[in-house]
């Protein structure tokens, strides 16, 4: 399987950057939440992609975690003015460390919370001996 090279700091057309409180990345990150209620100031389209970037609202920071997720479905029944039901599908995580997208398999949650890829992973292994 080819690896994607995209890096977190391009952003092609259909990509939208949000924050994300820790609570949702992490039920993102764990298939336990398969959606987003956001404000529709993005024209966000069936397609799209998210990059949800989480946000530590106690310490008034980013953390280094952040995933993709694909919007497979839109609607704002039943929603507040303005605000949009959008269904997501995992895509990938956003290594801490190298910014690269990475599939679930080739992903592993350290300790201190940072995802990383599995080729980070083996840096950082190499560089503890």
């Amino acid at each position: 399987m080819e690896k994607k090279t995209r890096k977190v700091l391009e952003k092609p057309r259909g990509v939208h950057i949000l924050k994300i409180k820790p609570e949702y990345f992490q039920a993102q990150a764990e298939g336990k939440k398969n959606f987003e209620i956001r404000k529709n100031d993005r024209n966000f389209n069936v397609g799209d992609e998210l990059w949800l970037r989480e946000y530590d609202p106690k310490a008034e920071a980013y953390t280094e975690n952040s995933l993709v997720v694909k919007v497979t479905y839109i609607t704002s029944y039943m929603q507040q003015k303005d605000y949009v039901f959008l269904g997501t599908k995992f895509e990938a995580f956003v290594c801490s460390r190298c910014h690269d997208e990475c599939e679930l398999e080739e992903t592993t949650k350290l300790s201190n919370g940072e995802y990383i890829c599995d080729f980070c992973k083996f840096i950082l292994k190499e560089d503890e001996q």
